[in-house]
């Protein structure tokens, strides 16, 4: 079942105590979180607006810096790894 979460002053969205990054225009908003497989996938209001893959310890932080200071993960949630 999908999470929701309120994205934080700092552009994180927090899942199972860790922290990961969608773009800041998303500050106070909702977001929907799905986990596929080895995935997180964050939606607002429908859209995909960040992927990360899921950290496996707690309390850590996977942040994903594009120009101008807009958070966008492009990490390839179909990439396997052997």
């Amino acid at each position: 079942a999908p999470l929701t979460r309120v994205v934080a002053t700092d552009y994180l969205v927090t899942v199972d105590t860790n922290g990961y990054s969608v773009p800041f225009t998303l500050i106070g908003q909702p977001v929907e979180v799905l986990r596929h497989d080895r995935c997180l996938q964050m939606r607002h209001r429908g859209q995909v607006v960040a992927t990360h893959p899921v950290l496996g310890g707690r309390h850590q932080l996977r942040i994903e810096v594009k120009q101008l200071g807009v958070a966008l993960s492009v990490f390839d949630c179909s990439r396997r790894r052997g």
